[in-house]
């Protein structure tokens, strides 16, 4: 099934990683959750999980390290050992200690959920709303009932009991899910519960409006070139009266859905509504087919991550368990041959390709072995220009996962892996962007997140003054957070400014982040590497000098260079043996060095304290001067 190709992975993007420990800090003097929290995310599960078990047990510990310790403990225990048991006696303690417990609950909601136990999980949800202390905590709680109450209708479609299905929960999880679309437009997972459960009720406005949203189109806005034929079909069949009885084409919807790279609601529609037709109609049957096959491999390699999470994984039975599973497949497919031709793994791979729009890559990263597989929902060339060279990419968006790797599972949707190239293609995986926007949003306007981000920064600020005279030019946790955050806020009123106010301005608040990390994280650095990559003397530079170049270009194009610089640069792995790291440190280097050049020009440096942790005076155009003045295409 899978080919093995070269191929350069990178973590485009961290979703929610907390502060770690830089290199080279004594651990003795770190905060002991951002220890734990360092091995963690360095996939050390032993390491790790003791530390959390000491600060949870530590009731001289803060509280909210204490809780966030547990949490971690009780998503462990569940998502890499599968003990329901150990999980259910952590949510009971996480209550008692009265602290973020709606974010606890909601958890705990999502174990059930996974273990198929949908009426404790709505139940669980309910009292994490109960809980809730934000607007945040109350649609983090709504979408946990509804997507409980969504997979067990589902359940029961798919098992051919639809009459069994329980209307008015399915109407209710539409409803939390429209509510949730309301205050957070345009995330992915309220919208596609919306879809779904719209699909299910032959709710077809509201059908319409909750693909819209998923893919991030405005009415009236264009789609890309694959989204573009399912985006007219679905207008055509959709866009009619709400609650209208008139009878549509449900297998050009279904077909539109599947073109969509939605193959759950895809199957949805076809195994309500043409169920008579599924064994005379190869091209549905095939759909389906798929979809089952989807889940086989999403289940087979879930079990495999969790074998390798505990040193006991056996590749060749993953692979052989894979190749079986396509196999299965094979014949199922739609052919015009009257003959099935024979099975081959590079075949297998072309086939999904063009009929279903697949992507797949089998690689080991991080010294683990993972499946990335997606679909393509963007597929364009891009010209990228920097300085006077010039260089075109083609660039593919994947969405709709079977699986992302070893490392975004065992991270358990805390951070991910954003993309891979291999020159000139680079692949997005747009579901480690598409909520980006609306995170920035919640932490400037979710009074109960912004409180805390905002007590983080000022106590970090003097910690960030003590590493940086014992190191100027180490990982600083708090200006990592403080350019992000300040960078956030004006983007904020820079929008006001203009006049955007409520939903118009969530909007496009939202799709500026994610253009910005777009253009800085892929197209900037990508292209820079496919730039550098028609420079003879390229194949001699060691990797950490080619991830250098592409960085410079990340900010230094920059529409908004302090969000370009967060999360990839201002990093964590500053000073690691890794490329990143080395590449990272060095800009450190001459970010201090050009500051140093440069005082009288920066309004309100203190020359008294070091220079990195004020790093945030600069303007835009002197951080883009900054990282121009490392670059020798630029000189």
């Amino acid at each position: 099934m899978l080919i093995e190709r070269r191929l350069l992975i990178c973590v485009f993007v961290v979703l929610a990683m907390g502060a770690c420990v830089p290199p080279g800090q004594d651990t003795a003097t770190a905060n002991p959750i951002d220890v734990a929290e360092n091995a963690y995310f360095q996939f050390d599960l032993i390491t790790s999980t003791d530390l959390y078990a000491t600060i949870w047990k530590d009731t001289s510990a803060s509280m909210e390290d204490r809780v966030k310790a547990g949490q971690t403990l009780m998503r462990i225990a569940w998502h890499i050992r599968r003990d329901l048991d150990a999980s259910r006696t952590f949510i009971g303690k996480l209550e008692l200690l009265d602290h973020n417990v709606a974010e606890s609950l909601v958890s705990f909601s999502n174990i059930q959920r996974e273990n198929g136990n949908y009426a404790a999980a709505m139940m669980t949800a309910d009292r994490a709303r109960a809980n809730a202390e934000s607007l945040s905590e109350n649609n983090d709680a709504d979408l946990a009932y509804a997507q409980a109450a969504l997979q067990q209708a589902e359940q029961l479609i798919f098992a051919g009991q639809p009459e069994d299905i329980d209307a008015q929960q399915v109407n209710e999880a539409l409803r939390r899910a429209n509510s949730i679309l309301k205050t957070q437009q345009g995330l992915a997972a309220p919208a596609l519960v919306a879809l779904e459960a719209a699909l299910i009720l032959d709710r077809r406005q509201d059908a319409l409006i909750a693909w819209r949203s998923f893919f991030h189109i405005r009415t009236g806005g264009a789609a890309n070139s694959v989204l573009t034929q399912p985006e007219k079909t679905l207008t055509r069949l959709l866009g009619g009266t709400q609650g209208s009885s008139e009878i549509i084409d449900y297998r050009s919807l279904t077909i539109a859905l599947a073109k969509s790279r939605l193959f759950q609601a895809a199957a949805v529609v076809a195994t309500i509504h043409l169920s008579h037709e599924l064994a005379d109609d190869r091209g549905l049957s095939e759909l389906l087919a798929y979809r089952f096959y989807l889940d086989e491999i999403a289940e087979l390699t879930s079990a495999f991550y969790r074998q390798a999470a505990s040193g006991n994984a056996d590749e060749a039975d993953y692979k052989r368990a894979l190749r079986e599973e396509s196999m299965r497949l094979w014949p199922q497919l739609r052919w015009k041959e009257t003959k099935v031709p024979d099975y081959t793994d590079q075949g297998f791979q072309d086939q999904l390709g063009q009929r279903f729009g697949a992507e797949i890559t089998f690689k080991r990263i991080s010294g683990y072995y993972g499946l990335h597989m997606g679909h393509r929902v963007a597929d364009e060339d891009i010209l990228i220009v920097q300085y006077d060279e010039s260089a075109t990419l083609r660039f593919i968006s994947l969405d709709t996962m079977v699986s992302n790797g070893y490392t975004s599972w065992f991270w358990d949707g805390r951070a991910a892996v954003g993309g891979w190239a291999d020159n000139p293609i680079i692949i997005q995986v747009r579901s480690a962007y598409s909520d980006a926007g609306m995170r920035a949003w919640k932490s400037i306007t979710d009074s109960k997140t912004k409180t805390r981000i905002e007590r983080e920064i000022t106590e970090r600020k003097l910690s960030d003054i003590e590493l940086a005279r014992a190191n100027p030019y180490a990982y600083l946790p708090g200006l990592d957070q403080r350019v992000r955050q300040r960078a956030y806020e004006r983007l904020l009123s820079d929008l006001e400014e203009e006049g955007l106010a409520g939903s118009s301005l969530q909007l496009t608040f939202i799709a500026e982040v994610e253009r910005i990390n777009l253009e800085s994280s892929i197209i900037a650095h990508e292209g820079r590497h496919a730039i550098e990559a028609n420079s003879l003397v390229n194949f001699m530079r060691p990797s950490s000098k080619k991830e250098f170049l592409a960085k410079l270009s990340e900010v230094a194009f920059s529409s908004f260079p302090k969000l370009a610089i967060g999360g990839g640069i201002l990093s964590s792995n500053i000073g690691d043996d890794s490329a990143h790291g080395k590449a990272n440190e060095r800009i450190m280097r001459g970010i201090v060095r050009w500051m140093g050049k440069n005082r009288e020009s920066i309004e309100g440096l203190n020359s008294n304290l070091p220079l990195l942790p004020q790093m945030d005076l600069l303007s835009d155009e002197q951080l883009r001067a900054t990282f121009r003045s490392m670059d020798y295409l630029a000189r």
